[in-house]
């Protein structure tokens, strides 16, 4: 690794810069309400909760102990900034291998790590805790590299408590130190406490902190729905992978967006990863959630589902110039031509494929998520996050079902919330008691879980506007010029259930289409 840099201090001034832009632009798309409930919205709810002192909302859905930290903003700060500071918070940490890669692999690598799409659309795409693998991977990568094993295994113990995926590719980065830098005892002792982990999050905390809700629920043997194609169960799953295997990478890689999402993760970097494949182990995992997922969106380039694959990618190219040169040498390419046909190509790829402010899609008008528009807040913004504190109670007792293209803290600040059209066309279920460490200790003891109370009823308050993309829970129309794209049956459906809606709520505001709807009578819906 080289330690040079052509000025002193030269990465500090490159992080901050680079932080800078990203909190800004974040910050500004969350202010403009183009972020979404699903998922920033959920982390706003959660993170609030915890600070209330709802600590099993750190084991909601998902096993993310590290919200914890987060939950803090809201004991030292008003409430109205702390969207504000976990955005920072987040761009401060996904920027942060910004000041290593260029102090420990030189300026290509921080470019190339600058470039990187993934990087973009992890610090724009709302919140999320995910961000939290790309500092502790490359931290785990680093320390590794310098020698500094003990270190090295406490980052990839720090990675499995991100979420589930991460311990299991916490186990990879064990095995890599295992079986490729032949560090065995670090390795095996990275192995054995992810591996622990994930059996204790898997069998125990899912299960135990998700209680079922009518027929929904979770379950250990329950195989989730995008990997039923592979099979019904665990077993079968693996049976598939195993005796399978050609039909399987068929079924993989002859689909056009998994193909689509391999290309642009390596070409995006010139494949030159792909010449270190031993580093590339560690994505295993998230890799293969994504490829073997029939849900589009996990294999989709724009989500945060790459968190896991920037930096072992990133270090994988920086690792992989030298070879990559000795091959542009052997075909007989002057060298000097190297660097600036490679930065070419990156920025190439990056303007392509980035939502930063020299991508394309900042400048489409398609791009409703990225346009520069997004991150200019309106006076009608503004009125609509007035209308909400005027028109809604701030008891955080009182439920609010949001259209998912609608965030604001504000509405997020309660103990329960649903997105439209649950709780507005129809009833939805949720138990209100808590669930407590006594009984976890007695449920891992005997297996038995405990009985929660389940409430059905209406919500309180019904939050729309025609004017943002249409949501049926998560699933979205395509959001073009304002207006559903790819027929007329998406468009009817969404009408539909707000007519249904209209039948157990009133409206309480409309203007330019934002409509704010409340529950018509309280005590005949409970």
């Amino acid at each position: 690794m080289s330690t040079d840099t052509p000025i002193k201090n030269n990465y500090w001034v490159t992080y901050f810069v680079v932080l800078i832009l990203i909190a800004t632009m974040s910050v500004l798309r969350y202010h403009s309400l183009h972020s979404t409930v699903y998922d920033m919205g959920l982390f706003i709810n959660n993170i609030y909760m915890i600070s209330e002192g709802y600590w099993e909302r750190l084991f909601l859905s998902h096993i993310q102990p590290f919200g914890v930290f987060w939950s803090l903003f809201y004991k030292v700060l008003p409430t109205d900034s702390v969207p504000v500071f976990i955005l920072v918070g987040q761009a401060s940490l996904l920027t942060l291998p910004i000041i290593g890669l260029y102090r420990f692999y030189g300026l290509l690598p921080a470019i190339a790590f600058l470039l990187y799409f993934p990087l973009w659309y992890n610090a724009l795409f709302d919140f999320h805790i995910d961000h939290l693998a790309v500092p502790l991977l490359f931290g785990f990568l680093v320390m590794e590299k310098r020698g500094a094993i003990a270190i090295a295994v406490v980052f990839g113990v720090l990675l499995a408590l991100v979420k589930e995926i991460y311990a299991l590719q916490a186990i990879f980065c064990g095995i890599y130190l295992f079986l490729i830098r032949k560090h065995r005892i670090g390795g095996s002792i990275l192995i054995l406490i992810s591996s622990a982990y994930f059996f204790i999050s898997l069998v125990y905390l899912k299960i135990y902190f998700n209680p079922p809700i009518g027929d929904v629920g979770y379950d250990l043997m329950d195989v989730h729905p995008v990997y039923s194609w592979l099979g019904s169960d665990f077993t079968q799953i693996a049976l598939t992978l195993l005796t399978q295997p050609d039909w399987v990478a068929e079924k993989v890689f002859t689909d056009p967006g998994r193909l689509k999402y391999l290309i642009y993760l390596f070409g995006a970097l010139g494949f030159i990863p792909l010449l270190r494949p031993g580093i590339l182990l560690i994505t295993i995992p998230v890799l293969a959630h994504s490829l073997l997922s029939s849900e589009p969106k996990h294999y989709g380039f724009t989500h945060h589902y790459t968190a896991g694959l920037i930096i072992p990618n990133i270090i994988a190219f920086s690792e992989g110039l030298p070879k990559a040169k000795k091959i542009w040498e052997r075909v007989r390419l002057k060298k000097v031509w190297f660097d600036p046909i490679l930065c070419s190509g990156l920025l190439i790829c990056h303007i392509l494929l980035s939502p930063s402010p020299i991508g394309r899609k900042f400048y489409s008008p398609n791009s409703w998520n990225y346009h520069y528009s997004t991150y200019l807040p309106s006076d009608r913004d503004r009125l609509i996050k007035a209308a909400l504190k005027t028109h809604i109670s701030s008891d955080p007792n009182k439920i609010v079902s949001v259209q998912n293209s609608i965030n604001f803290h504000y509405l997020m600040e309660r103990k329960v919330f649903r997105i439209f059209p649950y709780g507005a066309a129809e009833k939805s279920k949720y138990y209100t008691q808590r669930l407590t460490f006594r009984q976890l200790i007695e449920f891992m003891r005997t297996g038995k879980t405990h009985r929660v109370h389940i409430e059905n009823k209406f919500a309180d308050y019904v939050v729309l506007d025609l004017k943002r993309p249409w949501f049926n829970g998560d699933q979205a129309c395509e959001w073009v010029s304002g207006k559903c794209k790819g027929g007329t049956g998406f468009e009817n459906s969404f009408m539909e259930l707000i007519e249904k809606t209209k039948k157990n709520f009133e409206v309480i505001f409309k203007q330019d289409e934002f409509i704010i709807l409340q529950r018509i009578n309280n005590k005949f819906y409970h």
